[in-house]
């Protein structure tokens, strides 16, 4: 789902910082706007943590002075979900885009990956692109510490479809997990 830039102008505050390379970003969001309702553990003072890897040949990029992780809350039916939003910036037509959210634990392994999957036209500019997922457990709330996200593939208006180099996105992956392979990334999709 898409939503105009100026809808999610100021969901969570960040600290935003420029990581070693132009098309990495890193930083991170506090405890009030990662978690708002308390739901994990509020005796902790780990805050989230996020890198952001553009792509510069994929002709889409996050926006990451505008990115601020996940936020987790209560479903009306007391379950846990994860919400993001997050600002794209476009080079050229599209109409489809694939963004990934590898999450690492709190002891640096990777866990899940949302794959955050869209068909749509949109026009060279600036989106927003929203998700949720259900979340199955505490547990897996509490591992959600930290968030490397990046743009898997794009298909163009003309019906080119372009791939992510992997390369940066396990270089940063690795920083955290040192054994991690691409395998390991294996995506869920989000949930409608």
């Amino acid at each position: 789902m898409f939503m105009r830039s100026g809808l999610a102008a100021a969901i969570v505050l960040a600290t935003f910082s420029i990581g070693h390379a132009q098309d990495v970003f890193t930083g991170t969001v506090t405890k009030e706007n990662f978690d708002p309702d308390g739901l994990t553990n509020p005796d902790s003072s780990l805050v989230q943590e996020w890198v952001v890897v553009n792509d510069p040949e994929l002709p889409v990029r996050i926006d990451a002075s505008k990115f601020f992780g996940i936020t987790l809350h209560r479903t009306q039916d007391r379950g846990l979900a994860a919400d993001v939003v997050i600002p794209l910036e476009s080079s050229r037509s599209i109409t489809a885009i694939s963004v990934h959210l590898v999450f690492l634990d709190l002891w640096n392994e990777v866990g899940r990956t949302f794959d955050l999957t869209e068909a749509f036209d949109v026009a060279p500019g600036a989106e927003m692109l929203t998700g949720r997922w259900n979340i199955n457990s505490q547990a897996d709330a509490e591992a959600m510490r930290q968030l490397v996200v990046y743009v898997k593939q794009v298909r163009t208006e003309d019906g080119t479809i372009m791939s992510a180099d992997m390369a940066p996105v396990l270089r940063e992956i690795r920083k955290i997990a040192p054994n991690a392979v691409e395998a390991d990334i294996r995506p869920i999709q989000k949930d409608q």
